[in-house]
């Protein structure tokens, strides 16, 4: 049974691992390039930003090479209770599951043309 365990914890690590292949953090956001969604996707993650108007930038620069962010990352800014508005950049094609949950003080956002998905509960508890 140990064994099995240990197989399953390896190949877990490993799918997760295997994902992410570059990351970066500006000011108060987290940046990673993710192949599950396909070469050159960036995800944004912001649960520490202290901003009350948050911009997500169109374009980030990781290790060297200019990606366009793509995704908001599951739970991304889940409970960050300083944001109140915030603008989506134009590459911005994904709005992960509870991308914005609990997020009380959020009353803005400024949505693109390019958006294809807004997932379950991405603004969920938001006012």
């Amino acid at each position: 049974m140990k064994t099995i365990y240990k197989i399953s914890l390896l190949l877990i690590l490993y799918l997760f691992s295997s994902n992410i292949s570059a990351q970066d953090q500006i000011d108060d956001l987290f940046f990673y390039i993710n192949d599950r969604y396909g070469e050159g996707y960036v995800v944004v993650m912001g649960q520490t930003v202290t901003k009350a108007n948050l911009t997500i930038p169109e374009e980030v620069v990781i290790g060297g090479k200019k990606y366009k962010v793509s995704h908001i990352g599951e739970g991304g800014f889940h409970c960050n209770r300083k944001i109140k508005s915030v603008v989506l950049p134009k590459s911005l094609l994904n709005i992960s599951e509870k991308a914005f949950e609990q997020c009380e003080n959020l009353t803005k956002i400024v949505f693109n043309e390019n958006l294809k998905s807004i997932e379950r509960d991405a603004f969920y508890r938001c006012i």
